[in-house]
């Protein structure tokens, strides 16, 4: 029960008492502060007078106290587990920090030892105050733990040599840089292992450039830019500070150098000064003007700029007021953009502006601006493009596009476009007058032109589509203009089909020529060819035609052929008596009585 516990306890501390009555004097006398603990308890049975002294506890208060309240750092279980009777007569020294009444924190070594006094196994703690050269001692070896472990975390590469040149400090950052540094007992021996150039530089750095060598002669070096190589590593760009090592009386005793790896900055500023580089030259080569001004002031323009301002040179215009530059009609405009950018941070949408040239003529310009950053000021883009040459192609153009206005109107052949449907959607005065006896009302309504099936009809038309869709181009399709022509009209056309670039139809364009007086004089021809001059009857040709089909047919069918041979007696007398002219009358008047008695 709760209750024997408490007289077990009793007991033994009154039998604990009673054995140190004999060496509680001898205790009290020692220099050093003595506590007694049981082994299983952390709070104090005994402490001497000079415990009680220094502490400003008395017995009864400390009886009360845990031990760490006096030693923060108490640890029984660095001197053996006495509640396993594993007890111990080595003691164990070692350094701690002592609370007396009050906050008061002073540096004691501490002695922890385990021993029985009658039946009663104990703990011991014997603490002795530091005196002020030990407690510096102890402070520098802290410091000296510290600034190692420091020295050891630090991302930066250290090393550092005696006067002799001896390594006394390679920090795991340069031993995981180069590892086989740390084998080396002398600096000098690193070019075994290390090469070492300028930046930049491809020729190896003399070993009296080295920082760490200069420190050795007392120099102080700062921000060198290094490039060190090993075998079968990277190079590796770094940045150097090393300084001299002296001591109190201002001799040198050795050197130090510090590392700062800057391989990956060195990498961006390559990429960033690559990048420069190609916009510069973008910039340089590019066809439009770049200007950029700060507060109104040109700080630079590109050669493109220059040319189209008609300067020499870039100085002519750096310094200038870009407001100088621009036509007084645009001046106020201008002052609004610079003033909408700054307010909004965003990019002005392209405005046709006039500039100066500096021969005093006027150039137009297109010109986007935004803002940005020079030189950490803030500032203003400027992005034109010479309108001139669009200027010059686009009056071209209209020029052009008048001639062929003029040639369209003008031009003797009809010229036409007509949908895939047939429907017109352009045609010249030619073709107004090829198709209709109204021209004028044609030209003057465009609506009123019908299909084109209306003027030839629905059968020609869709011969003349369909022979343009399967060969693409079609030349010399005749036709006659069977509606609302003025009179019997045969026309000539040429037609090509239009497909986009997918090979879709889109139009039909074609021209169309008046046939109509080459169709009578072929007809008039073919006539002639076949038939008398003299009687209008046909003649041997045709009769040879006739007859060779008549015969081919009687074969055919079996049938006969008959040949009727027609003569005028005394024909010559005619011709002796009253000449030829009467005969020919005779000859002529013969023939219509012919023809008008036979089936033609």
């Amino acid at each position: 029960t709760l209750a024997e516990l408490l007289v077990t306890q009793l007991r033994q501390r009154r039998q604990f008492m009673g054995s140190l009555a004999g060496v509680a004097e001898l205790l009290d006398q020692s220099r050093d502060e003595v506590y007694l603990l049981a082994t299983d308890q952390h709070r104090c049975y005994y402490a001497n007078r000079r415990a009680r002294w220094r502490t400003g506890y008395s017995m009864a208060e400390l009886e009360t106290l845990e031990i760490r309240a006096v030693f923060p750092d108490y640890a029984p279980e660095e001197n053996g587990d006495a509640d396993t009777g594993d007890v111990s007569t080595t003691s164990t020294m070692r350094t701690a920090e002592h609370i007396a009444r009050g906050g008061e924190r002073y540096p004691v070594e501490t002695r922890l030892s385990s021993l029985r006094i009658g039946d009663s196994t104990m703990r011991m703690i014997v603490a002795r105050e530091l005196g002020e050269q030990r407690a510096i001692e102890i402070t520098l070896e802290r410091e000296r733990e510290f600034s190692k472990g420091l020295l050891e975390n630090l991302s930066e590469g250290v090393v550092a040599c005696d006067v002799e040149g001896r390594l006394t400090v390679v920090n795991r950052t340069m031993r995981d840089w180069y590892p086989g540094l740390s084998d080396l007992t002398a600096f000098h021996q690193w070019s075994r292992i290390l090469s070492i150039f300028e930046d930049e530089s491809s020729s190896p750095l003399a070993e009296d450039q080295v920082p760490l060598v200069r420190a050795l002669r007392g120099e102080r070096v700062r921000a060198a830019r290094l490039v060190i190589s090993a075998p079968g590593l990277a190079y590796r760009h770094v940045l150097v500070n090393a300084d001299p090592l002296l001591d109190s009386n201002g001799r040198n005793r050795g050197g130090v150098a510090v590392m700062t790896d800057m391989t990956s900055q060195y990498v961006t500023e390559q990429h960033l000064r690559q990048a420069r580089e190609q916009y510069q030259t973008l910039i340089e080569s590019s066809p439009d003007m770049v200007l950029v001004h700060c507060d109104g002031v040109i700080v630079y323009i590109n050669w493109t700029g220059v040319r189209i301002l008609g300067g020499n040179d870039p100085g002519d215009f750096i310094g200038r007021l870009i407001i100088d530059l621009l036509h007084p009609s645009f001046h106020e405009i201008a002052h609004q953009r610079v003033r909408e950018m700054r307010a909004t941070g965003k990019v002005a949408k392209p405005l046709e502006e006039l500039f100066f040239r500096v021969d005093g003529s006027t150039v137009p310009l297109e010109v986007a601006a935004t803002p940005i950053s020079h030189n950490g000021r803030c500032a203003i883009q400027v992005v034109a493009r010479d309108m001139s040459e669009r200027y010059r192609a686009i009056e071209a153009l209209r020029t052009a596009e008048q001639r062929f206005r003029s040639l369209f109107e003008n031009a003797a052949e009809g010229i036409f476009q007509i949908t895939p449907q047939g429907d017109f959607t352009t045609a010249n005065p030619a073709m107004a007058g090829l198709l209709c006896k109204d021209a004028t009302e044609l030209l003057e309504k465009p609506g009123n032109w019908r299909n084109f099936a209306h003027y030839l009809s629905r059968e020609v038309l869709d011969l003349l589509l369909a022979r343009t869709e399967r060969e693409g181009n079609v030349v010399g399709f005749e036709a006659e203009v069977v509606k609302d022509a003025p009179g019997r009209v045969w026309i000539s056309i040429n037609m090509r089909a239009v497909r986009d670039d997918a090979g879709s139809l889109q139009c039909y364009e074609g021209s169309a020529l008046d046939v109509t007086e080459v169709k009578r004089h072929q007809r008039t021809l073919e006539h002639q060819a076949t038939h008398d001059l003299l009687t209008n009857l046909p003649n041997r040709n045709l009769l040879d035609d006739r007859l060779l089909q008549s015969m081919a047919t009687a074969d055919r069918h079996g049938t006969l052929v008959a040949v009727a041979f027609v003569d005028l007696d005394n024909f010559k007398d005619i011709n002796d008596t009253f000449g030829h002219r009467v005969g020919d009358a005779v000859l002529t008047e013969s023939a219509r009585r012919l023809s008008g008695t036979i089936r033609a």
